[in-house]
């Protein structure tokens, strides 16, 4: 309940809007106390925070490789990280890969190494839920400014 309240409070004080909490499915379905059978995910169910087991597939990651593109339009990226985001940024510019050889055919997996390795697989969890700006229509009137052209320009 102490979480609960803290995660409230952070998400009102930033003025967050959430729509879904996801939770490391490692982490969701491992065992959280000592009554027999009670997840970490149960325990925040009861707690009222209402969590899915991410998506925990690769192709979130091909995903973000996508993401971090420039898109032809814009020649911008399709994701952004906020200067005021110090942890993601950190993280993500010190992230690295690590070569690991599979048996004897000598073919190499690529593996994330351990450290800085929590905003890629948030990251991750994020494109493997394929997000999406649908909810924006069934929000209130659109405003538009009086004489100024509309339509491509």
């Amino acid at each position: 309940m102490t979480f609960r309240k803290y995660s409230l409070d952070v998400e009102r004080n930033l003025g967050l809007n959430v729509a879904q909490r996801y939770i490391d499915p490692n982490m969701g379905r491992s065992p959280a106390s000592t009554r027999r059978g009670i997840t970490w995910q149960d325990e925040f169910q009861e707690a009222g925070l209402n969590c899915v087991c991410a998506d925990d597939a690769a192709v979130g990651r091909q995903a973000l490789n996508q993401y971090l593109k420039p898109d032809s339009a814009r020649w911008q990226p399709r994701i952004h990280v906020h200067r005021r985001c110090e942890l993601t940024a950190f993280q993500l510019s010190r992230h690295v890969w690590q070569d690991r050889k599979l048996g004897s055919e000598r073919a190499l997996l690529q593996v994330p190494k351990d450290l800085h390795d929590d905003t890629c697989a948030l990251l991750k969890y994020l494109m493997n839920a394929k997000p999406g700006f649908t909810w924006l229509s069934g929000m209130g009137q659109v405003y538009r400014r009086q004489g100024k052209r509309q339509g491509a320009y």
